[in-house]
């Protein structure tokens, strides 16, 4: 299956790691694109940049003379960065972008706006050889100043390297003493991956895209996590392993069945890449709702913090009641169900009971019951048409009613 999974997921269907995807409208970049000098589609006006993108409609250096600061200023002359674009694993790249930055401070180094891309909180620099993914705070559908960088990822023609020697076009064959990967999987073709065969270091803070001749054609800095996310989950539970710790999927409410709190899975992770608010209504309640996001993890959680019922009261759970998990999270269930599972043996090997689909966003969920009557939520390529189409991201403890 290596170098073929994905192949049907289209980009106008593709959300940053599918996290976002079923509580905030994901922007989009339409026909006609985006004004050239603003931020992005969705973006308030005011944080439009003075310089409009530049583009690939510069004349950029030769690729066989590289020089970073050459490079970024045919593309970007306003940038205030300088240096030699050494890539850092687990911080960002020397001088010019390092994760945990918001976007203010990345347009404050970088100069002009970064182009949007169809990928929503994703922005692209240098001709889309540096392309930068945010995180979404207040979960509005758009990149404000405050959202932090949560992953770096460079292709094509960019040349910086790590302090080793690790960069692009490298065959896989002369970076076995250089690099050693945690898994080995799949990535979909899209930001921040880059397709092909992936060799991801969860712990090491980057991870590298292998294309059909097996050579670096991506490379991507991330945050350098605790663990390994190889464990195991269990729909019929709602479980999910970390570090041999089981973190549990409750139902969201006081007295009801309870659910992990925060602290089950941030003493093992620590504090998530970043946490998105919001509140929905549901039925007389409106309820706030925290998204901890582990997105090179592809670990997500839903919290229910608190729920406001009027006249009712207010309770105040705080505990996890959903889990989302996405490329490139490389963990299993017993019969061996994965990101990348296809569709004939999801249903079969969980023995799970198809209840209905819902199209949410631009993806077909389908929400199948598990036999403890618990649910998956599941999202397959090509909608799920197919019995060989692929699970490409798992909900565990899905509502019935969306």
């Amino acid at each position: 299956m290596m170098g073929t999974m994905f192949g049907g997921f289209t980009k106008k269907r593709w959300l940053l790691l599918g996290a976002f995807a079923f509580w905030a409208v994901g922007c989009v970049s339409g026909s006609d694109g985006n004004d050239e000098n603003c931020v992005g589609k969705c973006d308030d006006p005011s944080q439009e940049s003075d310089v409009p993108f530049l583009g690939d409609d510069v004349n950029a250096p030769d690729p066989g003379e590289w020089d970073c600061q050459t490079t970024l200023l045919a593309y970007h002359p306003d940038a205030m960065a300088v240096g030699d674009c050494a890539l850092i694993p687990g911080l960002g790249i020397s001088d010019l972008v390092f994760l945990g930055s918001n976007y203010a401070q990345v347009k404050a180094s970088l100069g002009s706006p970064g182009e949007p891309s169809e990928i929503e909180h994703h922005r692209s620099y240098m001709g889309g050889m540096l392309q930068i993914t945010f995180g979404d705070l207040n979960l509005n559908g758009t990149v404000d100043h405050e959202d932090p960088v949560v992953a770096i990822s460079v292709s094509g023609d960019f040349g910086g390297t790590t302090d080793n020697g690790i960069g692009l076009d490298i065959p896989r064959n002369d970076l076995e003493e250089l690099y050693t990967p945690d898994t080995i999987i799949d990535l979909p073709p899209l930001p921040p991956f880059h397709g092909g065969v992936g060799h991801v270091s969860y712990t090491g803070g980057m991870s590298l895209s292998f294309d059909e001749a097996d050579v670096v054609n991506g490379i991507i800095l991330h945050r350098a996590y605790n663990v390994v996310s190889d464990g195991t989950f269990d729909p019929t539970e709602a479980t999910v392993q970390l570090a041999s710790t089981e973190i549990r999927c409750g139902d969201g409410r006081e007295g009801g069945e309870d659910g992990s709190p925060p602290s089950a899975y941030e003493d093992i992770l620590d504090a998530p890449d970043f946490r998105g608010h919001m509140t929905v209504e549901v039925s007389i309640a409106d309820v706030d709702l925290s998204l901890d996001m582990y997105p090179m993890l592809g670990i997500n959680f839903v919290r229910v913090v608190e729920i406001r019922k009027g006249f009712l009261g207010t309770e105040t759970p705080n505990e996890l009641a959903l889990v989302i998990l996405s490329p490139p999270y490389g963990g299993e269930t017993a019969e061996g169900i994965r990101i990348g599972s296809k569709k004939a043996l999801v249903e079969t090997e969980l023995r799970l009971t198809f209840e209905k689909t819902d199209e949410l966003v631009g993806f077909t969920i389908h929400i199948y019951k598990t036999n403890s009557d618990k649910r998956l939520g599941v999202v397959y390529t090509n909608g799920g048409a197919s019995p060989d189409d692929e699970a490409v991201l798992l909900l565990l403890n899905m509502t019935k009613e969306l």
